[in-house]
């Protein structure tokens, strides 16, 4: 089935985006004082996600007060985000195309153009996206849980909005329009 494939690559998408807002949070929880918009203008001077990681790594690194576990940490996490970028590009600049088998129609990831075959070309492409949710998920719960102070809580909220949360709430919206329980 094509629908909920396409669901998942949008899933997928959702969640990279929570990863990438992440890593945001702590590039500002790591340099100096500045406002907002300065802060903005100095990370997006670095083109790509990887950049922006690597840039944050230089920052932790220079940071003479900077705990060596949580460098090391930090570097781990980069790694891992690095990672599973490279399976989250391969899939949203996927070229892709219908199969019709027992009169089942699905979607799957083209061979691609040139020289560099796509990476999930001949792959499950549900399995992989499954196995990229589940590690963008645990991703994200790192980097919110090891790398960032605790959200404080806000005064008449019972609970803060944290990203798994935020997730979990919207798998269960999800659960509830389609009528079964996550």
């Amino acid at each position: 089935m094509i629908g909920p494939v396409l669901q998942q690559i949008g899933w997928v998408n959702l969640l990279w985006n929570k990863v990438e807002q992440l890593w945001f949070l702590v590039y500002q929880e790591n340099t100096p004082d500045g406002s907002r918009l300065q802060l903005d203008a100095v990370f997006k001077q670095f083109d790509t996600g990887r950049r922006q990681r690597q840039a944050i790594l230089a920052a932790l690194s220079a940071d003479t007060d900077q705990d060596e576990t949580r460098l090391l940490l930090a570097r781990s996490l980069i790694d891992r985000t690095n990672a599973a970028a490279e399976t989250r590009n391969a899939l949203m600049h996927a070229d892709f195309h219908l199969g019709l088998e027992a009169n089942d129609w699905s979607l799957h990831v083209s061979h691609g153009h040139g020289r560099k075959a796509n990476r999930l070309s001949q792959k499950d492409l549900e399995a992989e996206l499954q196995n990229l949710v589940t590690t963008l998920k645990v991703l994200f719960t790192d980097i919110e849980t090891q790398l960032l102070p605790p959200f404080p809580g806000i005064p008449g909220v019972a609970e803060s909005l944290t990203t798994a949360r935020f997730v979990e709430l919207i798998e269960q919206l999800i659960a509830a329009e389609a009528g079964r329980r996550p």
